[in-house]
């Protein structure tokens, strides 16, 4: 904590200095003071870092980051994935389910999202209901749309063969 607060004041101590004029010689910088007994010395940078941009040649060029399209391609990429991962098998789920209530039919036995278990008796196109008979005599409207499934013949179970 006070490294930070000794860099923070050398920091300010030195934007005090006010700039030489253009042509004359800048004087040289204050030498920081010792860390008080029992705190570390700050980190040295390290002599074997990049040059500075006046250290390089006139002739060479700045050096650039990545180009936009660079950065373009991983963007795309998971883009690409994502569609046949994600959207592509959900579109294929949805119309082959709108093609199953869309075949439901008087006399199929289905299975409701709720896991009930009924003969279509009747079907209201313009309300989009079905109605289940569930057990002789109870019977239960439904949305087309909570229908799970349609089972087939054989697995009604529900002793009208």
């Amino acid at each position: 904590m006070s490294c930070i607060l000794a860099l923070s004041l050398t920091l300010l101590l030195a934007a005090d200095v006010p700039a030489p004029p253009p042509g004359e010689a800048v004087p040289a910088a204050p030498a920081a003071p010792a860390p008080p007994e029992g705190v570390p010395a700050p980190a040295v940078p390290d002599q074997g870092a990049a040059p500075l941009a006046e250290d390089l040649p006139a002739d060479m060029p700045p050096q650039q980051g990545p180009g936009i399209q660079q950065m373009l391609w991983p963007i795309i990429i998971m883009l690409v994935v994502m569609w046949f991962l994600v959207m592509r098998p959900q579109k294929r789920y949805q119309r082959e389910r709108q093609a199953m209530l869309n075949a439901v039919k008087k006399q199929d036995t289905v299975v409701t999202r709720g896991g009930i278990i009924g003969t279509v008796i009747e079907l209201k196109q313009e309300r989009d209901e079905v109605l289940l008979e569930i057990a002789k005599n109870v019977r239960v409207r439904i949305r087309r749309g909570a229908i799970e499934g349609v089972l087939p013949p054989a697995a009604s179970g529900n002793g009208k063969e």
